[in-house]
């Protein structure tokens, strides 16, 4: 597998060992590093199909004085992700933070989503919104200051 890869890596293909998947076999910090970089750069390239110019970014905090985090995920339901991060919005100083979780599936029904649908204070469901540019526009018309990707390069993940 090393030398498959190294031969992908060195025609600048996508490698067929996914960055989240790179873990498990013994490549090189090096060549993991190779293949999360190819497959960052296939998200820009998506990117830039959308042709749309950069989001410009406040500095300042909400009207309010808050910090605005998002949490991304196509795992708020019945996953281990949720499994561990249920709670997370909930713990969150609401006089100091203002909490979005953007969903990118549809609801399961199970008690994690609901728990992190209840804790959230918005909760925004983009599973139905298939163009990631589309998406990217909602999540920037909340004025997010911090926003965590919790798929990483994992399946289900829109990293555009």
């Amino acid at each position: 597998i090393v030398s498959i890869v190294a031969d992908q890596l060195d025609k600048n293909r996508l490698p067929s060992v996914h960055p989240h998947h790179s873990m498990l076999y013994p490549l090189s910090h090096h060549f993991r590093k190779a293949i999360a970089g190819r497959h960052a750069q296939l998200c820009l390239e998506k990117i830039q199909v959308l042709h749309k110019p950069p989001y410009r970014f406040s500095s300042n905090l909400a009207p309010d004085g808050r910090l605005r985090i998002g949490y991304v995920s196509s795992d708020f339901g019945n996953h281990p992700t949720s499994h561990l991060m249920q709670s997370i919005p909930g713990v969150h100083n609401r006089a100091r933070v203002e909490i979005f979780c953007y969903s990118l599936s549809p609801d399961d029904g199970t008690t994690f989503r609901q728990k992190v649908s209840r804790e959230a204070e918005h909760f925004i469901d983009l599973s139905a919104i298939q163009c990631n540019g589309k998406a990217a526009d909602r999540i920037y018309q909340d004025g997010i200051h911090v926003l965590v990707n919790m798929n990483g390069y994992t399946k289900g993940a829109r990293n555009e």
